[in-house]
């Protein structure tokens, strides 16, 4: 006896999200460590102006104040949050 089984076209399997999906939890892995580094400069570079510490090791230019270090930080780390945040919902 022979037996003939039609099935229909069924529900597809997405795939296209998940490369974006795991890019975006990596990016968001590597951002937070640089907040944390870029926040750690600001702090030294405060405490230099303060002369609580040895001077910072930039002298001159942008990167010579402490406001951009932690503004930096904090961009940083809201990217990191975003890129979260769309991990989360590219996975569904």
């Amino acid at each position: 006896m022979i037996v003939k089984l039609r099935v229909g076209p069924g529900t597809r399997i997405r795939r296209q999200g998940i490369r974006n999906r795991r890019f975006a939890l990596t990016a968001a892995a590597l951002l937070t460590p640089f907040s944390v580094i870029a926040f750690a400069l600001g702090g030294w570079r405060l405490a230099a102006d303060l002369d609580w510490t040895s001077r910072f090791a930039i002298d001159d230019g942008p990167l010579s104040h402490w406001q951009v270090w932690i503004t930096l930080s904090f961009l940083l780390q809201g990217a990191a949050a975003l890129l979260n945040r769309y991990a989360e919902t590219s996975g569904e």
